[in-house]
């Protein structure tokens, strides 16, 4: 007797345990409506990890990105060699410190990178992708919250594989760009926006 009340209580404390940990679901957002509120803002920053592949080399690191309108202010350290590189511009030109004495300078910040670092990463579009905002106007595939788990632009494809919240938007925290043997992988430890 005494152990079919045990049984009962186990199986109901048990119940009681699977009801509380059941994860929130976040009500759909209205996808327009977020990427209007996005696109609005101009400053925003986040501090995380980037990991860059071509299929036979690669590298890793500490990224932290500023963003005010079309400036970038890019800082990447690389944790075994300890080296740090500064990329600072925006359409007119950009200012890469950090891999010669003295800055180097290009008008593209994609080609200007990977010149001097050997990494391939898609600066401009990967500002918008980041936020999972398209870059070139393609649409997103949404999921059932109603966020970007998808993209596919200028021959990359883009997936979101986690969320986090920033203020009052919900803002990627991993994501992977990929193209042919191309890769980025962002961790995003830390947003700030708007």
């Amino acid at each position: 007797m005494r152990h079919g009340f045990a049984m009962a209580a186990c199986a109901t404390l048990l119940l009681a345990a699977c009801a509380t940990s059941r994860p929130t679901v976040r009500a759909p957002v209205a996808p327009d409506v977020r990427s209007q509120a996005l696109a609005q803002v101009g400053q925003w920053s986040f501090d995380g990890r980037i990991a860059v592949s071509d299929g036979k080399d690669g590298g890793s690191g500490r990224i932290a990105w500023r963003q005010d309108g079309e400036h970038v202010d890019i800082t990447i350290r690389a944790p075994v060699s300890g080296q740090t590189w500064r990329l600072v511009g925006d359409d007119g030109g950009y200012e890469l410190s950090g891999t010669r004495r003295e800055p180097v300078r290009d008008i593209d910040a994609e080609a200007l990178l990977f010149r001097e670092t050997g990494w391939r990463v898609p600066v401009a579009a990967l500002a918008r992708w980041v936020r999972a905002l398209p870059a070139a106007g393609e649409a997103p595939l949404f999921g059932d919250d109603g966020l970007p788990k998808a993209l596919d632009e200028r021959g990359w494809h883009i997936e979101y594989r986690a969320y986090g919240t920033a203020g009052a938007a919900a803002l990627p925290t991993r994501l992977v760009a990929r193209r042919a043997n191309l890769q980025v992988r962002l961790a995003i430890a830390n947003w700030n926006h708007g």
